[in-house]
C-alpha cells in the first residue's frame, strides 16, 4: 500500500475512533444484500453511525470527490476510473 494511502487510512481510523469516543471502531453488519449472509460483523473502515457503507454509497462518494479530476498515467495517457 502506498505510504500516502496508509496515512489517509490512519486518519480515517483516528476520526472514527474520535466520533465513537472509543479506542476501537465498533463491529458492524456488512451491508451488501447479495453477500450479507456470508459476512460476519467486523470493524469496517468504511462505516458511518455504526453501519457499513455499501458499495453504492462508496461509488457515489468517490464520484463526488473525483468529479472533474483527470486521472492519467505518468506518461500523460488518460485512465478510466471505477464504473
Amino acid at each position: 500500500m502506498p505510504e500516502e494511502v496508509f496515512k489517509f487510512m490512519t486518519e480515517i481510523l483516528k476520526m472514527l475512533k474520535e466520533s465513537y469516543k472509543s479506542d476501537a471502531i465498533p463491529e458492524v453488519q456488512y451491508d451488501v444484500g447479495s453477500r450479507k449472509h456470508l459476512m460476519l460483523n467486523k470493524r469496517y473502515i468504511f462505516q458511518y453511525q455504526s453501519k457499513h457503507i455499501n458499495e453504492y454509497s462508496i461509488n457515489a462518494i468517490l464520484r463526488f470527490l473525483l468529479h472533474g479530476i483527470v486521472i492519467q498515467s505518468a506518461e500523460g495517457c488518460p485512465r478510466p476510473y471505477f464504473v
